[in-house]
């Protein structure tokens, strides 16, 4: 079964496709995550230098706002389930790289550059929508944890421990934080799953691009519920890990993320 849309992009030097017109969604099994994690892997080891450059910057850079926020738990809690949101425009960079080897290119960061810029403006539209909801979240995340703490202000994490698993009160907000969290995630997803990715392919309208992401995951329900689960486990790990396993777990799930895009959308 397949969702037919009609959609138009350009024609230029990092675009070897053209405007062929029509594309399609592509329904796949539970288990084809599984698949594009095993693909994300093997792009990781064709080109291990620059996966792991891309995996070290972004974990020092969730250390270093880790350790500038670390006596604000609220502020910590809300960066790294904000993470999770934001997600699919950090990984662009895996995007490009598996974009390189899609056409048997060698990767290289410069190529990788001006493919992006060559996409800014519709790149540009995605990020601020993704911007308003990390915006959101934050705003929402602060007023959750004003129940209990000055958000803003100082913060033992005993003191937070002791009150999110101590009282009933803290139990509750907990459960809030989690519950608003999960949907904004959830809608993040649906909305982002494969946009970032296409946009790179094919310079497809963030709009449309959003389109067929909610088109594939509805069309894909159970295959993208096992595919998320296993990025938020995955991102989980890492995060326990000191962001040490995000070295590699990061770029591997950006060049999974956009072999998911290459099964679930095709040329007619």
């Amino acid at each position: 079964m397949a969702t037919t849309y009609h959609t138009t992009h350009k024609d230029d030097a990092h675009d070897p496709v053209g405007d062929k017109g029509h594309l399609r969604v592509n329904e796949v099994d539970t288990d084809q995550a599984l698949l594009w994690l095993e693909a994300g892997w093997r792009d990781f080891l064709n080109s291990p230098g620059h996966s792991l450059l891309y995996g070290i910057l972004f974990s020092i850079s969730c250390l270093f706002v880790v350790f500038m926020t670390q006596q604000y738990p609220g502020f910590v809690l809300a960066f790294l389930t904000g993470l999770m949101l934001i997600g699919p425009l950090l990984a662009v960079g895996a995007y490009t790289a598996s974009w390189q080897l899609h056409h048997g290119h060698s990767v290289s960061i410069r190529e990788g550059f001006s493919l992006i810029k060559s996409r800014a403006t519709n790149l540009s539209f995605f990020a601020a929508m993704l911007l308003v909801v990390l915006m959101a979240w934050i705003r929402i995340s602060s007023l959750v944890f004003a129940v209990q703490f000055q958000f803003a202000e100082p913060t033992a994490w005993s003191t937070l421990g002791r009150t999110l698993f101590g009282t009933t009160e803290g139990a509750m907000m907990l459960g809030f934080f989690i519950l608003i969290g999960f949907v904004l995630a959830a809608a993040v997803f649906i909305l982002s799953a494969i946009t970032v990715p296409m946009i790179i392919d094919r310079d497809t309208n963030a709009f449309s691009a959003v389109g067929y992401s909610v088109t594939a995951v509805m069309a894909n329900k159970k295959a993208m519920a096992f595919w998320a689960f296993m990025i938020v486990v995955l991102c989980g790990v890492s995060i326990t890990t000191g962001f040490i396993l995000m070295t590699v777990i990061f770029p591997v799930l950006g060049y999974a993320t956009w072999h998911s895009y290459k099964d679930l959308i095709s040329e007619v």
